[in-house]
């Protein structure tokens, strides 16, 4: 957001892009009667990203911010507050994500799920040293923190794959078997990531460091992933849950 100019020219374009995006999702429905699901069509998120960006600004220039705006976003009742919001939102309208809802007032209420997920967002990033977010240290999770990006990028791939799967599985695949195949669309996801990270990710960052060595980061070492060793963790465990889900298949056809 910084680099758009003028404070009043900044607004304008966040007020622009949640206009398309209301816009987007107030056209789901429509969509759905073409048979195109939202879940492929970029404009339906263009709020996550502005949430997005609002908080890395937020973040960046947090000591010119008014101070009771910054003593709002540390408060851990306002990630209560959004958390809780953002619960009985998805869990009174599941949907959101793949048909969006009918209406003006689902297309605004399909944005506040972007702004809620800043919010808590942005209160973990301002409290990152306290104790509340040490869970977030974890290593298990820092490894999917750093392969986040990664799974983003592939898991559009893998549920094109996905899709054809269940198509050839048939439609009569019992409960554990519907289980099996999320579970193996994710553990993919994550596969690819990891095999990216270490091939192509990891790569560019050391040729960066040895190119530019004034733009080093101490991320760049202090966050380095034994990426081997979680693609064939990875890979073992997706072998695995693909041979539950033939069993699982087999049985669902006798």
């Amino acid at each position: 957001m910084a680099v758009v100019g003028s404070r009043g020219l900044q607004i304008a374009v966040a007020v622009a892009i949640v206009a398309l995006s209301i816009v987007a999702v107030y056209e789901m429905p429509r969509a759905k009667l073409l048979e195109v699901p939202t879940y492929y069509q970029t404009t339906t998120y263009l709020s996550a990203f502005l949430a997005g960006a609002l908080v890395a600004y937020a973040y960046s220039y947090r000591e010119r911010l008014p101070h009771i705006a910054m003593a709002i976003a540390r408060n851990p009742l306002t990630a209560i507050a959004a958390f809780g919001a953002l619960i009985y939102i998805l869990t009174e309208h599941p949907d959101y994500f793949v048909w969006g809802i009918d209406g003006v007032s689902g297309a605004i209420r399909y944005q506040v799920v972007a702004f809620l997920l800043g919010a808590i967002l942005l209160w973990v990033t301002l409290n990152v040293g306290g104790g509340s977010v040490s869970p977030l240290r974890w290593q298990w999770l820092r490894t999917f923190g750093m392969l986040s990006y990664g799974t983003y990028v592939f898991h559009v791939l893998v549920h094109r794959y996905i899709n054809m799967e269940v198509w050839h599985l048939g439609k009569d695949l019992g409960a554990i078997a519907y289980h099996l195949i999320f579970l193996q669309y994710v553990l993919a996801s994550i596969l690819l990531a990891a095999l990216a990270y270490g091939l192509i990710e990891r790569p560019a960052i050391m040729m960066r460091s040895k190119l530019f060595p004034s733009a080093e980061s101490a991320i760049d070492h202090k966050w380095s992933l034994p990426w081997k060793i979680v693609a064939m963790r990875l890979f073992i465990a997706l072998a695995a849950c693909s041979a539950m889900l033939s069993l699982s298949a087999m049985a669902s056809l006798k």
